[in-house]
């Protein structure tokens, strides 16, 4: 491979994560030609190292022996000093740092003078210093990229290992919403490439940077930037911070603590409809909170069988954590249950009322059927929800093309649709059924004979 291009480090990444691909992130770590080999036991670092030599007798490469160092504890790695208990500056790098001598009282007398004279230099200057104080101001700007690459040691201990930052251009502070999302991204891509080329990335924002960086049309700057982010496994997810209000009347009867366990059950199920992986509840109510927490006995059966749900639908979560607060901290789910219980509603009221005509540990007799889906919509649920693609380059293509107008609701597949509501893809069975209704059913045209 010519190393005289601009892209041959990109070129020769995107062939080492390839070939090492079920090892990366798991026993090795890749960046261009720096491989590292990590296990916990000497035992396993054997067998480690037969896997990757395997791979490399597989595909032909070869290693150069005066740069290979093996079994070792300790070692560098893209700058920095690896060791058992993680990443650690490298010493070689701060040295001046480290060597730099505390100073003396001479010194700091020294320094002190120079500060009370600066000091007086200040508190005095005229009308024509401060015109020059206010340019240095403008130096200062708050269009800005700054990152901050962190390592979690622990849920609540983190340690910066690198920081960025790159102010606007006057240009470029005109840009879209968008623009600025993608160049964030690539300016940030470009800083830490050693980590986009060698990991996965996923991007979490609320703008639509998916489907404008797999638009087919796309052209100018988005199409240079779009470029340089293929380089990376970059993979941006839309995350939208808003309220998602939800009020039900119950058509039953039921006591207060039955009314809360339904509460928990309908927040559960919404979080579950939205793929939500980690949920942080909070109630009011002391007895519902203790039984979850396994503080207090559920004796009576009907709670016993709303503890068992609840557990149910908890154990499909990945983490989660329920908290007692106090009444006056919860008015919000207190106004919804007021605008449930105050019937008649008016029609010009936007928040929909659900009413539940039966409890959720009713048991219901349930005929599971198996639809099976349209080719189409398989592959393109399969990329949408972990970016799989089949073999053929071309297919592969035009399935990324097409994701783009689609989206995933839980599980169900969406046409975007952006002057109406999103249209759900029908399955075969749900396609005869919509026929069916629509030419004989109850939306058909009646042929009686007309007055």
């Amino acid at each position: 491979m010519p190393f005289g291009l601009k892209n041959a480090g990109a070129t020769y990444q995107r062939l080492m994560t390839k070939i090492f691909k079920p090892l990366i992130g798991d026993i090795i770590e890749v960046y261009i030609d720096d491989v590292v080999v990590k296990s916990k036991t000497r035992d396993e670092h054997a067998q480690y190292l037969q896997k990757v030599f395997h791979l490399l007798r597989k595909y032909g490469m070869k290693l150069n022996p005066a740069k290979c160092v093996f079994g070792v504890s300790l070692g560098k790695f893209l700058g920095f000093l690896v060791t058992q208990r993680g990443i650690d500056v490298n010493s070689d790098q701060v040295k001046a740092v480290a060597n730099t001598l505390a100073p003396t009282n001479k010194e700091l007398q020294r320094l002190t003078g120079k500060l009370v004279a600066l000091g007086r230099f200040i508190s005095r200057f005229t009308d024509k210093m401060k015109l020059f104080f206010l340019t240095l101001r403008e130096v200062v700007t708050s269009w800005a990229v700054s990152v901050v690459l962190f390592r979690s040691l622990s849920p609540k201990e983190q340690r910066p290992v690198y920081f960025i930052s790159k102010a606007l251009a006057d240009a470029e502070t005109r840009y879209t919403k968008m623009e600025q999302t993608a160049l964030a991204l690539r300016t940030t891509a470009q800083k830490l490439r050693p980590y986009f080329q060698a990991h996965p990335i996923t991007v979490l924002t609320n703008q639509p940077l998916r489907n404008v960086l797999h638009k087919p049309d796309i052209t100018g700057r988005m199409l240079q930037w779009v470029i340089e982010l293929n380089e990376s496994r970059t993979s941006p997810r839309v995350t939208n911070r808003e309220r998602l209000e939800q009020s039900i009347r119950l058509g039953f009867p039921a006591s207060n603590n039955e009314a809360e366990y339904e509460a928990i059950l309908s927040d559960l199920g919404l979080a579950i409809t939205l793929n939500a992986l980690k949920v942080r509840i909070h109630s009011d109510s002391q007895l519902l909170v203790g039984q979850i927490q396994k503080e207090y006995e559920a004796k009576d059966e009907r709670m016993t069988k709303y503890l068992l749900k609840v557990q149910e639908s908890l154990s499909r979560l990945e983490e989660w954590a329920i908290e007692k607060i106090p009444r006056i901290e919860n008015m919000q789910a207190d106004a919804l249950a007021r605008i449930a219980a105050s019937f008649p509603v008016k029609e010009s009221m936007l928040l929909p009322i659900y009413i539940q005509t039966a409890p959720t540990i009713a048991e219901s007799h349930v005929c599971n059927v198996a639809a099976k889906e349209q080719d189409w919509a398989i592959d393109i649920k399969a990329y949408l929800q972990a970016e799989a693609l089949p073999e053929d380059p071309k297919h592969a293509h035009k399935i990324r093309v097409q994701a783009t107008h689609f989206t995933l609701i839980g599980n169900d597949l969406y046409r975007r649709f952006f002057r109406g509501p999103y249209l759900r893809c029908l399955t075969q069975p749900e396609i005869r059924y919509v026929l069916f209704e629509l030419h004989e059913g109850i939306c058909g045209n009646h042929s009686g004979a007309q007055p």
